[in-house]
């Protein structure tokens, strides 16, 4: 027993704090606070997921004297060796699909679920693929010491989504019982210290025989993009996921596949906070 608590003694507490992202979230705070269009209502906010389990919203934002409302997760990524990089297929349109809440008066209290698209600004560009790059972990160095994988920004979308569902279905039951109409609209944000980035590349060098580019890519860095997350619906089989029970059939219909997620590499946020706009 000894022995362990000598070991406890001995942990880097700053060190810990910021494995866990606390810093990066207290960050992005002092970010909010220091601009004068923003309002922080609730930090480490918790809301109860359809399936009973509590999750944690980072960072709820409300824009000043509006009823628009930014829910913010917050990733800490090794800047180092870690970069986002998206690209977009050719149908891709841009374009934020916002989700808004609105009661209708009446003879009954009805809340309407809806799907608005606007404009969003600075924000230029809507990408739909994406992928990580990573050290490899295998230490085979006959191959590249670098690996892709899309899971790391998949978990953070879905992490970010699952809290941002939740809270529209606590606000929600809230504004049915209020005596007032109410309109609320809602824009996720993922915030990160990886460094973002897109790139395409000239269709005509694709290789078909050994599946290669015989050209190069071009790479554009990013300091903040629209990033339209598919869930992966076909891994529940007939059931949607647990973030998705709790609306109504023809919201969940048209909006379940996909979300517009905004993603703000974290040096570049108090500027994006400043020229942020939305053009109904």
């Amino acid at each position: 027993m000894k022995n362990h608590i000598d070991n406890l003694q001995d942990v880097d507490l700053a060190e810990v704090l910021g494995m866990h992202g606390y810093f990066l979230e207290e960050a992005c705070i002092q970010a909010f606070k220091g601009s004068s269009r923003f309002e922080i209502e609730e930090s480490r906010y918790p809301v109860k997921k359809i399936d009973g389990d509590q999750t944690e919203i980072d960072i709820i934002v409300c824009l000043k004297n509006s009823n628009k409302v930014l829910v913010c997760e917050c990733k800490r990524e090794d800047i180092i060796s870690k970069k986002w990089i998206f690209t977009k297929s050719s149908e891709m349109t841009n374009g934020f699909n916002r989700v808004e809440l609105s009661k209708i008066s009446g003879n009954q209290q009805v809340c309407s679920l809806m799907r608005k698209k606007v404009e969003l600004l600075p924000i230029h560009e809507t990408f739909d693929t994406s992928f990580c790059i990573m050290p490899s972990k295998s230490g085979n160095r006959s191959k590249s010491n670098f690996v892709s994988d899309s899971k790391p920004i998949y978990d953070s979308c879905s992490q970010l989504i699952t809290g941002y569902c939740s809270l529209i279905i606590e606000i929600r039951s809230q504004i049915e019982k209020a005596p007032i109409a109410k309109t609320i609209s809602f824009y996720p944000i993922l915030i990160t210290t990886a460094k973002l980035s897109s790139y395409q590349f000239d269709n005509s060098k694709l290789d078909i025989v050994n599946g290669r580019l015989n050209g190069k890519i071009e790479e554009r860095e990013l300091n903040w993009l629209n990033y339209r997350w598919y869930s992966i619906i076909n891994e529940y089989g007939n059931k949607l996921p647990d973030t998705m029970h709790g609306y109504e059939p023809s919201f969940l219909k048209k909006n379940y596949k996909n979300w517009d997620i905004m993603i703000i590499n974290s040096a570049h946020l108090s500027r994006f906070l400043e020229e942020f706009r939305i053009y109904e």
